[in-house]
């Protein structure tokens, strides 16, 4: 058992998630890699989620730039724990995160799905055949107007579910617009698109958890990456998941962390034990940094504070 004070500990996750750092990225896809996902933001005041995550680890960032990444082909966007942007070598494990969400149907998609087979079927025949689409593509029928947010015309809807089933992919966004594109047509050969199997999913997921906040507990395994692997491998159960942690400890994947002032246990990977030991408690001199409130360091985190 590691044991460390609170500002070590603190410390040490804004190190790991680079936002004060003595060693910071250097690209928009070094960023992606360091905390693995960045969530898309539809609202601006400031600036979007999106551009302040990637402004406030990469000081160069200019406003829009991250999106010439996706139209490159070396982040996708795909449902994280919220709609990211995401490295395009982890889409492995967002396969099978596709074909689990298409085998266990929500129940805000279950009933339109059923009722709208053939608009499905025929949306993705349109773009195989037209090639990329976007919504306004296709006209709201007279007389119907949306009402509030959610509140998609069919076609759109159509899209939006087999994207979410990785039937379809973002091609890119114009205007914040999405276009949408059949997925062998986008993903890059290179690219394994196969789902990850089953027996390497817990393994990634604590690898990618653990490498993006550094220090952290069950919690960070069952909202990092959203829920449903967690329902999956542990049936979303604390205990589950606790003694999937224990068990890397074990097998020397990760070490035990009791953090001053904290009761919950935390985990931080083996080969990061002695960075987190031997962290600096001296970081006064790195500029001061207002962060959105998607920011992955403070979105839903349960970070020693």
């Amino acid at each position: 058992m590691i044991e460390v004070p609170l500002e070590k500990a603190q410390n040490f996750i804004l190190e790991k998630q680079g936002l004060r750092t003595k060693s910071p990225s250097k690209s928009i896809i070094d960023v992606a890699k360091r905390i693995h996902n960045i969530q898309i933001d539809t609202i601006s005041v400031v600036a979007r989620s999106h551009d302040l995550t990637l402004f406030n680890r990469l000081p160069n960032y200019q406003e829009k730039e991250v999106w010439k990444y996706v139209k490159d082909r070396k982040l996708f966007e795909y449902w994280s724990h919220a709609i990211c942007l995401i490295p395009i070598e982890d889409y492995s494990f967002y396969a099978w995160k596709m074909d689990y969400l298409e085998d266990n149907i929500s129940n805000w998609w279950n009933k339109w799905v059923v009722e709208n087979k053939q608009l499905i079927n025929d949306i993705y025949k349109y773009i195989k055949k037209n090639g990329t689409t976007c919504s306004a593509d296709f006209k709201r029928e007279e007389g119907k107007e949306s009402q509030r947010w959610w509140d998609w015309k069919g076609e759109k809807r159509a899209m939006e579910y087999l994207f979410r089933i990785g039937k379809l992919m973002i091609d890119f966004r114009k205007g914040f617009q999405k276009y949408y594109d059949l997925t062998e047509r986008i993903l890059p050969p290179s690219i394994d698109k196969e789902p990850m199997a089953k027996d390497e999913l817990p393994y990634f997921i604590v690898n990618t958890v653990f490498s993006s906040i550094g220090l952290g507990n069950f919690e960070e395994m069952q909202s990092y990456l959203g829920t449903s692997h967690v329902k999956f491998l542990w049936n979303n159960k604390r205990e589950k998941i606790i003694q999937f942690l224990d068990d890397c400890v074990k097998e020397g994947i990760l070490e035990s962390v009791q953090v001053e002032g904290i009761d919950s246990i935390h985990f931080v990977l083996s080969k990061d034990a002695n960075r987190l030991v031997n962290e600096s408690d001296d970081l006064t001199k790195q500029p001061l940094k207002f962060l959105s409130p998607l920011d992955k360091i403070i979105r839903e985190r349960k970070y020693p504070s």
